[in-house]
């Protein structure tokens, strides 16, 4: 009896023995191929990247200069309103859009500095009022208000000069008449005047602010564009509109 249970236990042994065998065998294949098939989807992966990436890159580059064109445009009060009633033609149009897209495109990273250094400087100027207002009273705090404040209006001016110099690049595409034009709607932007009476000249501030309360309660005003303004945005809406859509397509798809 007890050799019987003798040979049971030697052949649970060996089995559990070839078994153990059978796993580390399995187990060896395996490791060598895995790193082999790692290595093969790691050179496709990059391959692939390779392939896209540039491509990928350079059309997420592109969108994010159209729509800060966009920006730019909306900062200069020249969208496609004010270039159709400048009288534009779709050539011109489309040469005024490609010049902002390449002043963009080499002004992006300044652009970026010069409005983070006027956020920081906001920040700053803020804090301290609020420092002020909700006390105790510090007067080294208040007596940086002045610094602050100075430092923010730097800031500001370095934006504004920065833009200038875009606008400067669209002036030259334009004749005495269409500047004109655009300086009326620049004047009355900066006033808040509603966008559809902005290209009446010599509005003042009371103006504009008769006009908002009007727009605000869906009142008509007496001031009107002139005809010939008019005449001129629904002629060259069209062509403008196209020539936007040929330069611009990343923001009119």
């Amino acid at each position: 009896m007890s050799r019987m249970v003798r040979r049971h236990w030697r052949l649970v042994m060996l089995n559990l023995l070839l078994i153990l065998a059978g796993f580390v065998l399995v187990l060896h294949v395996l490791l060598r191929n895995s790193p082999r098939a790692s290595a093969q989807t790691v050179e496709s992966s990059s391959a692939e990247a390779s392939t896209a990436s540039p491509t990928d890159a350079a059309s997420v580059a592109q969108q994010l200069t159209q729509l800060k064109v966009q920006e730019l445009r909306q900062r200069l009060s020249l969208q496609d309103e004010t270039l159709a009633a400048m009288g534009c033609s779709q050539d011109q149009a489309t040469q005024i859009l490609s010049a902002l897209v390449n002043w963009t495109s080499q002004n992006a990273s300044n652009a970026s500095t010069a409005e983070q250094a006027v956020a920081a400087a906001q920040a700053n100027l803020a804090e301290a009022q609020r420092r002020i207002n909700v006390g105790p009273r510090y007067e080294q705090v208040l007596a940086s208000l002045p610094t602050l404040q100075q430092s923010c209006n730097a800031a500001k001016a370095q934006v504004d000069q920065l833009y200038t110099s875009a606008a400067e690049v669209v002036s030259g595409q334009l004749n005495a008449a269409q500047q004109q034009i655009w300086a009326t709607v620049k004047a009355n932007t900066s006033l808040g005047v509603p966008q559809a009476y902005r290209y009446n000249s010599n509005l003042t501030a009371n103006d504009a602010a008769g006009m908002q309360v009007s727009a605000y309660r869906g009142v008509p005003t007496s001031i009107n564009n002139s005809a010939e303004t008019s005449q001129n945005i629904r002629e060259n809406m069209p062509t403008v509109i196209t020539a936007e859509k040929a330069t611009l397509p990343a923001v009119n798809q």
